[in-house]
């Protein structure tokens, strides 16, 4: 624009110029020149200070007159000149000028296709960069979720070690109840088999003191023998008696003590066993714990990867986004100083082939000079540029729409071949503006009270008792407008006609 600016200062300089010297020019054609007195004896003649001898006063006089009218021609030859070369100047003007507005159009529509080309690419960026940005935020959770996993796994871990101890700990607990078990059957064998000695030694005495007995020949050495080994035979018995419970509560002992044995091998066993199997889980989860962690390890290089490869994409846009911003105020700055406007509009293209509809919500019956003015004008727009009519649609319901329309068509504000389409309508499967085929048939009763208005049609009907049984209400062309039932004294019903008579809308 500079350079536009430059060249018009220029071509405005110049048309300055041309002007001032056609101005020049014309004032001097335009003064008279003043009569030249007769040269008095104190005024020097110019030709005298050249040594040319002065002439005489009439010679003065005739010589001065065709020399007047000659300035004369010379001016207006000089006038028509300078209006030749002005008009020519302002032509000149006039196509730089027109160039000048024709090279500002284009760099205008430059502009703003340059501005519309960088606002789409800023808009796509910008799209991209939201996008880079959500997908940074779940990466980064995603690897906040790795690390948590990391940090809380060991809890499990640390069960399965718990698990170990406890099961340890029995085992180790079942190993010391069998050796105590086995001290003490010992221990009772030891007793049994002193006991059972004991048992032997007092046999033989027994045995020792009934061969004493049985080998003495002597009566009254065997009655002697006899009575002094009679209280060591009680003794005897006695302690044999003693001994010989004493082995049975052994023995007993002995054979708890030996299934109490059997059971805490059992239990051995059994805590050998859940001690390996808790020994061999831990083992399992060490080795799934190191698989997981490696490959955690790989997912998480390849997300730290990923964050920063969308981290340095996120980065490269932003730089982008911000270059193509910084354009787009550039060249909206631009448009603003140079054009007073950022936007172009573009022009409207009609499709030959489509067909193309005017929606309103309704149309209303008096329209004002300006509306009128604005119909016309989207329907001429219409006629010349689209082959077809276009048709007008409609939402509200209106009862006069018909009406309405014909005066439209009446006013000249609407082709005849023009389509109306409403809702409503539509719903009734009527063409609008067509006659009813028939109307509204009342009931007949000599019993009943017709009431009558002044053009003889019937406005309300009430039963023998004065009881409302309907009202009419009439249109100011006497068609039938709406229909009100009663039941007793409520309004329970009420039937509307379009202004062509058919039944529209029951409320």
């Amino acid at each position: 624009m500079k350079m536009f600016n430059k060249k018009r200062r220029d071509k405005n300089e110049d048309y300055r110029n041309h002007s001032e010297r056609a101005t020049a020019t014309s004032t001097v054609a335009a003064q008279k020149p003043k009569p030249k007195a007769t040269q008095s004896s104190t005024t020097p003649n110019v030709r005298s200070s050249a040594g040319v001898r002065p002439t005489s006063s009439s010679v003065t006089a005739s010589t001065s007159a065709p020399v007047k009218g000659q300035n004369r021609v010379n001016q207006r030859r000089a006038t028509q000149t300078a209006a030749k070369n002005s008009v020519a100047i302002e032509r000149e003007m006039a196509d730089l000028n027109k160039q000048y507005q024709t090279l500002r159009g284009e760099l205008k529509v430059q502009l703003v296709q340059d501005r519309k080309h960088e606002k789409q690419q800023y808009e796509t960026l910008v799209a991209e960069q939201l996008n880079l940005e959500q997908q940074l935020k779940d990466a980064k959770v995603t690897l906040s979720k790795q690390d948590k996993v990391v940090n809380t796994n060991d809890s499990e871990r640390q069960g399965m070690v718990k698990t170990i101890n406890a099961a340890q700990k029995r085992y180790d607990d079942a190993k010391k109840a069998l050796a105590k078990s086995d001290q003490t059957i010992k221990s009772l064998e030891k007793k049994i088999t002193q006991s059972e000695q004991s048992l032997a030694d007092l046999k033989q005495n027994e045995a020792d003191m009934r061969k004493a007995i049985q080998g003495e020949q002597d009566l009254k050495k065997l009655f002697v023998l006899m009575k002094q080994q009679e209280k060591q035979a009680q003794d005897l018995y006695q302690k044999s008696d003693a001994i010989n419970s004493e082995l049975v509560k052994l023995q007993k002992r002995e054979q708890t003590e030996t299934r109490e044995r059997s059971r805490k091998e059992h239990a051995i066993t059994s805590a050998e066993k859940d001690l390996h199997t808790a020994q061999d889980a831990l083992v399992a989860y060490d080795r799934k714990k190191k698989s997981a962690q490696d490959e955690q390890e790989r997912s998480l290089n390849l997300i730290n990867q990923k964050i920063n490869r969308l981290q340095h994409d996120y980065d490269q846009n932003a730089t982008i986004v911000k270059g193509l911003q910084q354009k787009i105020e550039s060249i909206d700055a631009k448009l603003k100083s140079d054009y007073g406007t950022t936007h172009l509009v573009s022009p409207v293209e009609f499709d030959q082939s489509a067909k193309y509809f005017l929606f309103s919500t309704d149309l209303i019956q008096s329209l004002s000079g300006d509306e009128k003015a604005s119909m016309e004008m989207i329907m001429g727009l219409l006629k010349s540029e689209v082959k077809d009519k276009a048709n007008v649609i409609t939402v509200n319901y209106n009862d006069s729409l018909p009406e309405i329309w014909n005066s439209y068509q009446s006013a000249g504000l609407v082709d005849k071949r023009t389509g109306l389409y409403n809702m409503y309508y539509t719903i009734q499967a009527k063409v609008p503006g067509a006659v009813a085929k028939t109307k509204p048939e009342l009931p007949d009763n000599p019993a009943w009270q017709y009431k009558r208005n002044a053009d003889k049609q019937i406005v309300s009907i009430a039963d023998d008792g004065g009881n409302p049984i309907m009202t009419l209400k009439y249109r100011k062309n006497g068609a039938i407008w709406y229909m009100t039932y009663f039941n007793g004294s409520l309004a329970t019903r009420r039937d509307v006609y379009d202004a062509a008579g058919f039944l529209s809308v029951t409320q």
